[in-house]
């Protein structure tokens, strides 16, 4: 394991990391920890920062890390500063009506619309972020079932991704996902200047 200042990383090899992997790192994925476990390949505090060099990382995946952090803008910054142009972030988090949600080690919930301020596309007034831009390419809501409930997690996974926003606003409070995917694209290149509205009170 790891844990240095900047971490190299051969040329040839896409570099895709795990972060907040614990002890269950993705296959081919370079894993990221603030504990050292079996399976961290390096082991750093993300809230302080990615030891990678900006624009060297061909993919990030992170599952159940996000609702643990409280620097939650400054990591969606690292993340975008650290992935290469048009290259994937796929994130998992509990959403936030699912018992999943409420343990005293989380520090924030999760919507649908949880990453649309990093994206354009969508009309926000306030922008946490001026640094940090995506693509949204895909939402989805997520359940999941034992043996007994495998059958209504197939029908729900169908029905509450239809129109996942309607799902969202009127119906997963009586319904709850357990986790919401994400899977968005770090947005590069042609910089216009990224102006931060201020919310006028």
């Amino acid at each position: 394991m790891r844990s240095k200042t900047t971490v190299e990383h051969p040329e040839q090899k896409p570099v895709k990391l795990d972060i907040g992997c614990g002890m269950f790192k993705r296959d081919g994925y370079t894993g990221v920890d603030r504990l050292p476990f079996k399976g961290v390949d390096v082991v750093c505090n993300v809230e302080k920062g990615l030891p990678f060099k900006s624009n060297s990382i061909d993919e990030i995946y992170t599952s159940h890390f996000l609702e643990h952090t409280n620097n939650f803008i400054f990591i969606m910054e690292e993340f975008y500063r650290v992935l290469k142009p048009n290259d994937i972030l796929e994130i998992k988090v509990p959403h936030w009506a699912s018992f999943l949600a409420y343990s005293e080690y989380h520090v924030r919930f999760f919507t649908l619309f949880s990453f649309q301020e990093f994206d354009d596309g969508y009309p926000i007034v306030f922008r946490s972020s001026d640094k940090a831009r995506f693509k949204i390419l895909k939402r989805r809501f997520m359940y999941s079932g034992g043996r007994f409930t495998k059958p209504y997690a197939k029908v729900m996974n169908m029905l509450a991704n239809i129109k996942p926003e309607y799902f969202e606003a009127y119906v997963s409070q009586f319904f709850p996902p357990k986790e919401i995917y994400f899977k968005l694209k770090a947005i590069k290149g042609s910089k216009k200047k990224l102006q931060v509205t201020l919310m006028m009170s």
